[in-house]
């Protein structure tokens, strides 16, 4: 019985941390894609950047790569954020989560 309650409750945990992953992940990736429009000077700044100035770069990483709408430069820039993380426990976890979430990006060409 016990084993059964534990079986639910780490499923449960899990289901209920995907969103939190996806969304935090999201969010990393917009803001790494606002400060690439910065670097390549398509924008003056990230607060000020127009959705037509984005889809700009979205377009030139498009014609560079495999990739294929923004959502997914967003989703592998935001995973690119995780695998630049440094922690002193559960690396193994940020290893996992980056595994898991390359799987959805591309092989920039070479």
């Amino acid at each position: 019985m016990f084993d059964k309650l534990l079986t639910w409750l780490g499923g449960a945990l899990l289901i209920s941390i995907l969103p939190i992953l996806y969304f935090t992940t999201i969010n990393a990736g917009k803001n790494a894609f606002l400060e690439l429009a910065v670097d390549y000077k398509i924008c003056d700044n990230a607060a000020a950047c127009s959705e037509a100035e984005k889809e700009v770069l979205a377009e030139l990483i498009i014609a560079g790569t495999d990739y294929s709408t923004m959502r997914q430069i967003e989703w592998c820039l935001g995973v690119d954020t995780w695998a630049e993380t440094r922690v002193r426990r559960g690396g193994w976890m940020i290893g996992f989560m980056m595994d898991g979430g390359y799987l959805f990006c591309q092989c920039p060409r070479s």
